[in-house]
């Protein structure tokens, strides 16, 4: 049993006077409005699940501190005001420390006299030694001994050259290797032009045959009407006919009666030749074609059971619905599929749970809507009910003047009549603003278990498929009753 307030709320020990801020384990400097409603809502929903381990005097002061501070910060004005406190007495406990009046630019400007000669450090190597090194001598060559004047005659003494600074003379570079070098690529260029020249526009056929030791060459081109034959005299050849090139690639041709071949284009027509009577024509017919067949994969099949991911979503949305958690309730439905496979028995709750994400976010919307198109100083006339004054309408409360007293509402604590009354001009669509609102109705933090009953019994009267987007309302209804506490 928790009997101490820093046992219950994330305050230090002996803090029995705690701010709205640490009420909620917030910082007051880097709290955000999103932030602090997150903090305010996991707060609430953790007393509740812990309020049979707290002391029953415990649990009136908890509820009392925890009402004011969530006022307070729902508030901006007054959420800003105690900033600004808690600030200031921060401040008054730790004082700056004033600095010593000093020059500004002295920390800039460098200690030492600019103007000063700056020292020059000798280098080691021009010091000179503390004490001379005494030199010794050199030894003395002993003085050459005196040669005969005779003794020079019939020596020639040949003449000293003259030593001047040595020119390596530059050797001239020889053209033979790049002269060279060009014939080489001249020579393979006109080689493979005369190859290609032969294989394109060269003779047809040649023709070798042999009579009185002289073998007759004769070249046959379709285009002309009679051959032309070249004698050209081999003694004691063998009779065999021999086939041998007329057109040399190098040299040219052979024939210098022969007119020049004609040029043929890049792609020459084919020219085609009856045969004669003594040809025999050979066609070369091309094997048919095997196309070998294409094996198409089976497609892959289509899964009939709800992904495991898609489960998890849906159990982290029933704690949310059940803990009126709605920043997570909204994210958390929009995440789950429009559709599922019909096979799977679990598809069906699953949907039902994401229509309930989906309709208490969307009528809470609506809610925020209808507060905020109240003009302040304005009237709302309730049926049986005295006129309600509106002093002012946020997104998250309503200040509203109530038996000549002003009365602050947050958004989750409006009771569910005014709620009606706020909605019914942004949700235009009678049923489904019905079947949202007995939704809201359920999620309402203070619900109890009769309201939520009764929300359940009004959804199973509403026609099931009237609500645009869900499947059955009855399987809507089936789920917030398995929701309750005691199921």
């Amino acid at each position: 049993m928790h009997t101490e307030l820093h046992h219950v709320l994330p305050i230090q020990p002996g803090n029995d006077d705690p701010n709205a801020f640490e009420v909620f384990g917030l910082s007051p400097i880097k709290s955000e409005p999103a932030a602090i409603k997150l903090a305010i809502e996991q707060t609430i929903a953790r007393l509740k699940d812990e309020k049979s381990k707290i002391d029953p005097q415990l649990w009136k002061r908890v509820v009392t501190l925890v009402r004011e501070s969530k006022t307070t910060l729902a508030d901006k004005d007054a959420r800003e005001t105690l900033r600004k406190e808690l600030s200031q007495k921060v401040e008054q406990q730790n004082p700056p420390e004033e600095p010593a009046s000093h020059d500004p630019l002295a920390d800039l400007l460098p200690t030492a006299n600019p103007t000063a000669a700056m020292p020059v450090e000798k280098p080691k190597d021009l010091e000179q030694p503390s004490a001379p090194e005494p030199l010794i001598p050199a030894p003395v060559a002993p003085a050459p001994k005196a040669i005969p004047a005779d003794a020079l005659d019939g020596i020639a003494i040949p003449d000293q050259p003259q030593r001047g600074p040595s020119r390596r003379k530059r050797k001239k570079r020889s053209l033979l290797g790049p002269a060279m070098l060009f014939a080489a690529s001249f020579a393979m260029v006109a080689i493979l032009g005369g190859l290609a020249y032969f294989l394109l526009a060269g003779p047809n056929r040649i023709a070798v045959s042999g009579d009185d030791g002289r073998i007759s060459i004769s070249k046959t081109n379709p285009s002309e009407t009679a051959d032309r034959e070249i004698s050209v005299g081999v003694a004691n050849e063998t009779e065999d006919e021999v086939e041998t090139p007329v057109r040399d690639p190098v040299m040219g041709t052979l024939m210098p009666d022969t007119p020049p071949p004609k040029i043929a284009s890049a792609m020459p027509k084919p020219e085609v030749n009856p045969p004669k009577a003594d040809q025999t024509t050979t066609v070369d017919v091309p094997e048919p074609m095997v196309v070998e067949p294409i094996e198409v994969p089976p497609l892959a099949e289509i899964s009939t059971e709800v992904p495991e991911d898609i489960v998890e979503i849906s159990e982290s949305l029933k704690k949310a619905i059940q803990q009126s958690q709605w920043i997570q309730m909204e994210q958390l439905s929009k995440q789950l599929p429009a559709s599922l496979p019909e096979t799977d028995t679990r598809s069906k709750p699953i949907m039902a749970i994401g229509a309930i994400g989906d309709l208490a976010s969307y009528f809470r919307g609506a809610l925020i809507r209808g507060m905020v198109a109240q003009p302040t100083a304005s009237t709302i006339s309730l049926e049986g009910r005295s006129a309600i004054g509106v002093v002012e309408a946020k997104a998250d409360r309503m200040v509203l003047r109530i038996g000549g007293k002003n009365v602050t509402y947050p958004i989750d604590e409006i009771p569910f009549v005014l709620v009606q009354f706020l909605v019914r001009e942004e949700i235009t669509d009678a049923a489904t603003r019905e079947a949202s609102q007995w939704i809201y109705r359920y999620v309402w933090p203070l619900a109890t278990e009769s309201h939520k009953r009764e929300a359940i019994e009004r959804l199973r009267m509403i026609d099931p498929t009237s609500v645009e987007g869900v499947e059955s309302l009855v399987d809507v209804a089936d789920q917030l009753d398995r929701l309750l506490p005691n199921q």
